[in-house]
């Protein structure tokens, strides 16, 4: 019985220890300067590569924002002018929450002009519809839409995968999926897949009910 309690217990801890790693809180924060008038660049976008979350820097060429994160390394991109990156940092998160990141940048004009959108925040107007099906791996899950497109979903930052598999889910397994959002240009070389940003998702149901229209 004392064992029995033992084993339930260690259980438990583990469960906890491993929600709690999953659900971490991490604090992204730094300053992007220009690299040859060591002066702060204001309105300069840094967000993590994969996420819909970023900052904007203020006055004095500084960012923040905050972010759930589960794996070690992911990279922050900074763009300033236009809608070209400027540079880009590996960064690792572990155990301590609070990361910062600066950065020196090139190529900051008196006539730059502004980027266009934000890289990580997708609007109503950019909105394409998107159906197929989501299928899950060994590395998370990926959509192959009914035209036969692989794409990686880049969800909103409230959406939480919990509950939407069955408990006994395996590799290979799939739902059939209705989104809207838009594709997301850096990512097009970078990754296997391109990065497919998760605006509304309309509905998520059994293939057994739904399926791609093969008309």
């Amino acid at each position: 019985m004392r064992l029995k309690t033992f084993i339930l217990l260690t259980a438990s801890i583990l469960n906890f220890s491993i929600l709690a790693v999953a659900q971490q809180t991490y604090t992204v924060k730094g300053f992007v300067v220009d690299s040859h008038s060591n002066e702060a660049v204001k309105d300069a976008q840094v967000w993590l590569y994969g996420k819909q979350t970023g900052g904007i820097t203020d006055s004095h060429g500084q960012y923040e924002f905050k972010v759930f994160k589960m794996y070690s390394d992911t990279r922050l991109y900074v763009r300033a002018c236009g809608d070209k990156i400027a540079t880009s940092k590996l960064v690792s998160f572990g155990a301590d929450t609070l990361i910062q990141v600066d950065f020196s940048i090139n190529g900051i004009e008196n006539d730059c002009i502004k980027p266009p959108n934000i890289p990580w925040k997708v609007s109503p107007s950019e909105y394409e519809n998107y159906q197929g099906y989501l299928i899950l791996d060994m590395h998370g899950v990926f959509i192959r839409t009914c035209r036969g497109n692989s794409y990686s979903p880049v969800w909103p930052s409230d959406f939480r995968m919990k509950g939407i598999w069955p408990d006994n889910s395996q590799y290979g397994d799939s739902l059939f999926i209705q989104l809207e959002g838009r594709l997301d240009p850096y990512s097009k070389d970078i990754v296997p897949f391109q990065n497919l940003y998760v605006g509304k998702i309309d509905s998520i149901s059994s293939i057994k009910t739904a399926k791609c229209n093969k008309n």
